[in-house]
């Protein structure tokens, strides 16, 4: 009898490894499966009047794939959206040219090269993916790079600037590199920054950054609606997981990277897979995941509806990883010390001096 039980024992559990082997199996071939369906494509979408491509014109609406050296050309009082496959965007008005050169997307998003050349005229970008090593948005123009990390810009050849609506954009031509920040003009025939009141009284195309801001709102409420069909929000603990890997993760978190601080439920979600994002990622993501947090902070505290908690979250993300912010602290210690003050977090305003000090002795040792 007790032979027999061993042996039903041993097969019961023979069945149950059988089982889970099978499983594993199953939801590894269900995520293969589910990646290879995804339409990776980049597509151009007339909002209004014609548009051409490579010669052939886009009809109202209609969803055309781009490729690699297609040339999209917009006529007198037109309008059309390039939806670039993270979920990134890049509207061009009357009169514009561009030359697609890159659209390498990988389907989990950990590789992300996406490039275009301006010719002419102008173009507005909303980009909201998270963008790290080996990962990039660029566009170019007149001899100048653009490379961006989330952020919304507007590049007018016709008015000669590059405007920076949100966070920061590197401009780079030859050897010379400079850092737009949010808010901040620049002069793309002098490769110069201009000064934020002439530009906004005499140079700003106000009608333009009015129609891009108001399809902006559009454009995020889409996307957080968009959002509850590609993350299951009620199984967040399930991914994060130990074993789930940096790939994983971040593909997790790319669709939330958009989010922010006024969508509360939402941004606390992001700032959680964020930190486990950090705990895996590599120093060099490490960085450029505090940084935007830093961005994240700052959106924090600007927000109407101010959520402590999510400040806090911020907070502990940022300092917990105090041994990778040397290299962006000098850069950003005045506007990160602004917020906190404006916070009002003395015990946090300390730590920041005390680092900032630290750094600076550091630089002088060296």
């Amino acid at each position: 009898m007790k032979k027999f039980l061993k042996e039903k024992l041993k097969n019961k559990f023979i069945l149950i490894i059988i089982f889970i082997i099978i499983s594993i199996l199953f939801y590894q071939w269900y995520k293969a499966a589910e990646l290879a369906n995804k339409d990776t494509n980049t597509y151009i979408v007339l909002i209004k009047w014609e548009t051409i491509i490579n010669n052939s014109s886009l009809n109202k609406e209609e969803r055309i794939k781009l490729k690699i050296k297609d040339i999209i050309i917009t006529k007198k009082d037109s309008a059309c959206v390039i939806e670039w496959w993270d979920w990134s965007l890049t509207r061009l008005w009357e009169n514009s040219k561009v030359e697609i050169q890159e659209l390498n997307v990988e389907k989990d998003l950990s590789k992300i090269n996406l490039q275009f050349k301006l010719i002419n005229w102008k173009t507005w970008s909303n980009v909201v993916s998270f963008l790290w090593e080996n990962s990039y948005f660029k566009q170019n123009f007149q001899d100048i790079e653009a490379a961006v990390r989330w952020t919304i810009f507007d590049v007018n050849l016709e008015k000669d600037y590059v405007y920076v609506a949100n966070h920061e954009v590197s401009v780079q031509k030859w050897e010379e590199k400079k850092i737009i920040s949010q808010n901040q003009a620049f002069s793309i025939s002098t490769f110069s920054f201009i000064e934020i009141q002439k530009f906004i009284s005499e140079i700003q195309d106000k009608t333009w950054k009015k129609i891009n801001s108001d399809f902006d709102k559009e454009f995020l409420n889409n996307l957080k609606n968009n959002i509850f069909k590609q993350i299951n929000l009620d199984n967040i603990d399930e991914i994060l997981e130990e074993n789930t890997t940096y790939n994983e993760l971040l593909s997790q978190y790319q669709k939330l990277n958009f989010v922010w601080a006024d969508d509360s439920e939402l941004f606390e979600i992001k700032n959680k897979i964020k930190k486990s994002l950090i705990s895996k990622a590599s120093d060099e993501n490490k960085k450029n995941l505090i940084k935007y947090s830093i961005f994240d902070l700052k959106d924090a505290i600007n927000t109407e509806n101010l959520n402590l908690d999510s400040i806090k979250d911020l907070e502990k993300i940022i300092w917990k990883n105090t041994e990778n912010l040397e290299n962006i602290l000098w850069e950003k210690y005045n506007d990160f010390q602004n917020i906190l003050w404006k916070f009002n977090i003395d015990e946090t305003i300390n730590k920041a001096e005390k680092i900032r000090d630290d750094v600076l002795n550091n630089l002088f040792k060296k």
